[in-house]
């Protein structure tokens, strides 16, 4: 049951993250389940892991490489 749940949130959002995940499950499910267990699971699943670079991380390497040209 818990798999089908998590597999209905990556299906409705590809990049969720883990923590949202595990936000989910405790809102909607009333389940307490560890990071680690989320990501086993959907990995056993065959789910594969994605990096996501937030837009603030993706500006902040942008102006530090900027700053290294000019230097």
């Amino acid at each position: 049951m818990i798999f089908q749940f998590l597999e209905s949130c990556i299906e409705r959002q590809p990049d969720i993250l883990l923590t949202e995940m595990q936000d989910r499950l405790r809102e909607i499910c009333g389940v307490e389940v560890s990071i680690s267990t989320i990501s086993r699971t959907i990995r056993r699943r065959g789910f594969t892991r994605k990096k996501v670079i937030t837009h603030t991380i993706l500006v902040m390497y942008i102006q530090h490489n900027i700053v290294r040209l000019h230097a």
